[in-house]
């Protein structure tokens, strides 16, 4: 009897005794802000870390491509294409002061220029050209303010807005 008395008060302290206060128990519902994923965002990119360079992608000398890259700290997106294709400086088919870097050139008739600037929290890159008849050509330059925004990417070099490839 006392060891039926002792397995009683044993199961009965099981029981009772590991029972959980459930008014002591704080149940954390997630809320918005921490439910999604947040990345922290990552440093922004010094200016010279930020340049546009081409890549031959010609097989054939007689008709020259280029892809233009973007490069952003490590890494290089393709921004564009080019027949000719050269490291340019402001001097050059309206590409503005501010760029912080320009590419292109002409060839048989026309000539696309890419540049990008830093325009506030942003690294734009823009394409501009001139035609036979316009600029060193026999015309007017292309203005900078008519210049075809081709892709945005933020000072960390996350893309706001993706190429538009033709």
């Amino acid at each position: 009897m006392l060891r039926t008395a002792q397995a009683l008060a044993l199961l009965s302290f099981l029981a009772f005794g590991c029972a959980r206060d459930e008014s002591s128990v704080t149940i954390e519902t997630p809320t918005q802000e921490s439910a999604t994923d947040t990345k922290p965002t990552p440093p922004a990119l010094a200016d010279s870390e930020v340049y546009l360079a081409c890549v031959s992608t010609s097989a054939d000398e007689g008709m020259p491509a280029h892809d233009v890259m973007l490069h952003l700290g490590g890494r290089a997106v393709k921004v564009g294409a080019s027949a000719a294709c050269a490291k340019l400086t402001s001097e050059h088919h309206g590409i503005p002061d501010t760029a912080l870097s320009a590419v292109g050139g002409w060839w048989a008739g026309g000539g696309d220029y890419f540049y990008v600037e830093k325009v506030g929290s942003e690294f734009v890159v823009k394409l501009t050209y001139d035609e036979e008849s316009s600029g060193e050509h026999g015309g007017t330059i292309a203005d900078p303010k008519d210049a075809k925004v081709v892709a945005r990417y933020s000072l960390s070099g996350e893309e706001l807005q993706a190429p538009k490839l033709d």
